[in-house]
């Protein structure tokens, strides 16, 4: 009977030990990085990050209310986060002050989300700009596509 005893008593001290924590063997996907978009405060700010762009540029024009903007923040995210160095991606609110409207303006932008993108840097102009959807940004890219074969 002491041996079930001491068994028992064993066991239930192995039992009430504290463990290491399982560690978890799946990778998932690193979400993308909150800093990979730019968000301008000025002309002045957007005027340098354009002149300071070594490729393509990708301007996504939000206002505060704008109930569809998120997705599509979301999306440039994604796809900045795959081209890092290479892809200058910002984003101009309108509503944070009137200079960021008027620049709005300047390119157009009759609703938002908006998103604009240029080949050069020197192609973010409200003449050479075109609109894009964010996926057709992802085609263009080559560091943004999805390798053949693989599904999302």
């Amino acid at each position: 009977m002491n041996d079930i005893k001491s068994e028992l008593d064993k066991l239930l001290a192995a039992a009430s030990a504290p463990t290491a924590p399982a560690v978890q063997t799946t990778s998932t996907p690193a979400p993308p990085q909150a800093d990979s978009v730019r968000k301008v405060t000025s002309k002045a700010e957007f005027d340098e990050a354009i002149a300071n762009a070594k490729g393509p540029v990708a301007v996504l024009f939000t206002q505060a209310d704008c109930g569809y903007c998120e997705d599509d923040q979301k999306k440039l995210a994604e796809i900045a986060a795959k081209c890092p160095g290479q892809l200058t991606a910002l984003e101009v609110d309108g509503s944070l002050n009137d200079e960021l409207d008027k620049l709005s303006d300047d390119f157009d932008v009759e609703g938002t989300p908006t998103l604009l993108y240029a080949e050069k840097s020197s192609g973010m102009t409200p003449a050479k700009a075109r609109e894009v959807e964010a996926e057709q940004l992802q085609r263009k890219l080559k560091c943004a596509r999805t390798p053949r074969g693989s599904r999302r």
